[in-house]
């Protein structure tokens, strides 16, 4: 099965070449990496390509212009261009274990959504992390159990992985905790719902709005947490501006049995 890995990213050019050093370093073979892009300046795109130059075909650049923080509408554009049956959403300040997609392929299963987690890396670690990322050393849970003796990473429990068979399907209706730095959906399905809702601009809930409508249209979520992690870089939080809104926004998907975003992955030429 072909896996599509969007990476969303926003003028952070040194955690994106960090993100997808990791990202090439799957045990996984049958992938693509797609870099959504919400309007970068030319310093993301120049990684995209030196890393592309290193003859990485399966890597490909979805960019438009800054008009605010449209992380819906770009992810649109990426879910456009993907030729995956899977796809697989981070945020570009995240590092991937090098089982990363096998781990999800392992979850994967008709009809489910899969919610991971991901382990916080403190500030200071990250700045060792980000001086020299080609050279990062393979994430792996033995090797982030060492972060946690020396302090370098805040809540360590993703880091286990539990074999919890049923319990998996134990939140199945349940949105809070599924977001996009950690997200698995069939393509399909994301077609069938028109993706993100592009009306949601500014911070938040436009993956809480998603998770909404799959689970509207029959789409239940199945618990990736203590099984598929990634590592998150300390940054300062973005501000929440227009979160009232889009609270609102998501609300009424919630609360509704909607299922398609009116504008959303059929319109996101238009935007």
């Amino acid at each position: 099965m072909k896996v599509s890995l969007v990476i969303t990213t926003y003028n952070w050019p040194e955690a994106l070449k960090a993100s997808l050093h990791t990202a090439f370093r799957q045990s996984y073979d049958s992938y693509e990496v797609i870099v959504a892009d919400d309007g970068s300046s030319d310093a993301t795109r120049d990684v995209v390509l030196k890393i592309k130059e290193k003859a990485v075909s399966n890597l490909h650049h979805v960019w438009h212009e800054d008009r605010g923080f449209r992380a819906a509408a770009i992810r649109n554009r990426a879910i456009a261009a993907a030729t995956g049956d899977y796809v697989i959403f981070i945020d570009g300040d995240c590092l991937l274990p090098p089982t990363f997609i096998a781990d999800h392929i392992s979850l994967a299963q008709e009809g489910c959504f899969v919610a991971g987690s991901r382990v916080k890396i403190r500030s200071e670690a990250t700045r060792d992390l980000l001086n020299d990322p080609e050279n990062i050393i393979p994430l792996t849970r033995r090797a982030l159990l060492s972060f946690c003796f020396s302090r370098k990473i805040k809540r360590p429990h993703p880091l286990l992985k539990l074999p919890l068979g049923p319990l998996r399907h134990s939140r199945a209706q349940r949105w809070k905790g599924a977001v996009t730095c950690n997200m698995a959906v069939w393509r399909k399905d994301l077609i069938e719902v028109n993706g993100f809702d592009n009306a949601f601009v500014g911070w938040g809930l436009e993956d809480s709005d998603l998770v909404a409508r799959l689970l509207n249209l029959g789409v239940t979520r199945k618990e990736g947490k203590l099984y598929s992690f990634v590592a998150h870089l300390h940054h300062e939080e973005r501000a929440r501006d227009s979160e009232s809104v889009n609270r609102e926004r998501f609300e009424k998907s919630l609360l509704s049995t909607k299922v398609c975003a009116g504008s959303g992955l059929n319109e996101v030429s238009q935007v």
